[in-house]
This record gives structure tokens, sequence and C-alpha cells, in this order.
């Protein structure tokens, strides 16, 4: 996107009109914070002010926008200014929605916790070990059942040692 130095679209291509779920016609020329979020509304303002300035603002960073439908959507931006032949300061920026990313991140990290939580709070002794029988996961109930305070002490050490026989 470019955007002059009144927050108006002078230049958007066709990846970000899907992103927004709209037409040419409903965002060139339109006051980019008409498409914000209401939660990115006043720090992406506050950041293109300041950065029309010359101040030294984040290139990189992420908000949200809305969907001509509503839906919000995330967006990881990239954005600098430059000066134009005419003398104006242009925001130039890259916007990738990073919606699905952040879907599957969280729900990575929720499957996490709850593994954590089953496998630290469960009464049977568990140990996972990798291909050379070293053991990189204990669990405080295998600590009990065979005498050790915590996992750190047995963490890295080979399966055998505590299986008697083997």
């Amino acid at each position: 996107i470019i955007v002059d130095d009144d927050y108006r679209f002078e230049y958007v291509n066709d990846k970000l009109l899907d992103i927004l779920g709209r037409r040419r016609s409903e965002v060139i020329h339109h006051d980019f914070r008409e498409f914000l979020h209401p939660d990115s509304v006043e720090v992406v303002a506050a950041r293109y002010r300041k950065r029309q300035q010359g101040a030294n603002e984040p290139d990189v960073y992420e908000l949200k926008i809305l969907r001509k439908n509503g839906e919000p959507r995330d967006i990881r931006m990239n954005v600098g200014a430059v000066r134009g032949r005419d003398g104006q300061v242009r925001t130039v920026a890259q916007l990738v929605d990073i919606t699905e990313e952040l879907i599957r991140r969280r729900a990575l990290s929720d499957s996490e916790h709850r593994y954590r939580s089953l496998v630290e709070t469960m009464d049977s002794g568990l140990s996972v070990d990798d291909v050379d029988s070293k053991m990189v996961l204990v669990n405080d109930a295998l600590c009990r059942m065979i005498g050790y305070s915590n996992p750190d002490e047995i963490v890295g050490q080979s399966i055998t040692k505590i299986l008697h026989g083997w």
C-alpha cells in the first residue's frame, strides 16, 4: 500500500483488497483508519503521525483490520516512510494476513498446555526417551516412584538406569 500525508490510500494492490473483502473503489482515496479494528486505530494512527514527522517508529508490528463483513483479521505490517519528488511524505507498507497463523499458534499453545497439565498432574510415572535411550522428559510421579526429588536429576540419563534388569 501507499498512503499519502493525509491518511488516504493512494495505491493498494489486489491482495489488500482480498484481505479487506472490498473493491478498489471502496478503498482507494479513503482514510486507512476506516478499515482498522477499533483496538488498532489509536496505535496505528499515532505511529503513522510520528513516522510522517520523521520519528523512528517500529518497522514491523501487528494490528487488526475489519473486513467488509465485519470479520476481524490479524495483520503483520512492514512499514516505512518515503519522501516523494513533490516533497510529500508517503507511507509505504506491506501487509500480510496472519490470522490463520495466530489461530494455529494459539491451538498449539493450548494443546501444549493441556499436555503439560496432564503429564505433570497424572499419578502414573511417565518417561519419554530419545533414540539413544536418554530420558528427555520425566514427570514428578515417576520421580516419586524411584526416589528422586525432581526430573532434572535424571533427565539426560539412560532409561536403563531406572529399568532394572535391562
